[in-house]
């Protein structure tokens, strides 16, 4: 079920490309072989990999959102880190495969959209957790990042919202800018 090689492998060709950097991973593993859905015995799940000499992850803050919508499924990984002094909650988020969707312009029209209903659970548990955090701590930092491999579609917006104005807005870059 582990993943150290792995993630040892990549920080260390990580390290080799910068000698200033120090890139280190931080994960949890899944509680058994197979739960976590992906390839079969693939064990997948989210990793965080960061420049130790950019930021730092607080101890004790990683964490895994459960939730219903995420059984058999990678759940979302927490931590908290501390970059240019300030605390930024930070969640890693992979949803369930659009494996089996038909094409945007293919012969079906609307296309139908494996996982939809799914990955829309998904987003909205994450916004459940993330509205939970900041009515116990209206300060948190919750910045966003959102990979899509393809537009959204305008029905499947996640139904909740997290007020934005709460979501940081960084006063620096986190990544290099090479």
């Amino acid at each position: 079920v582990s993943a150290i090689q792995n993630l040892t492998n990549l920080v260390n060709a990580l390290n080799a490309l910068d000698a200033t950097a120090n890139y280190v991973f931080a994960q949890i593993d899944p509680a058994g072989e197979n739960t976590t859905g992906g390839e079969p015995n693939g064990n997948i799940r989210n990793a965080f990999v960061y420049d130790a000499n950019r930021v730092s992850l607080l101890v004790g803050s990683l964490a895994l959102i459960s939730d219903p919508a995420y059984a058999n499924s990678r759940n979302p990984l927490v931590g908290t880190f501390v970059f240019n002094g300030n605390e930024l909650t930070l969640v890693n988020v992979h949803q369930t495969s659009r494996g089996g969707s038909d094409p945007d312009f293919g012969a079906n029209q609307p296309p139908a959209i494996a996982g939809d209903d799914r990955r829309t659970d998904q987003a909205t548990a994450v916004v459940n957790y993330i509205n939970n955090q900041l009515a116990t701590d209206p300060d948190g930092r919750f910045p966003v990042a959102i990979l899509q491999q393809e537009p959204p579609r305008p029905s499947r917006v996640v139904p909740h919202q997290v007020e934005l104005e709460r979501l940081v807005r960084l006063g620096a870059p986190l990544l290099p800018l090479h």
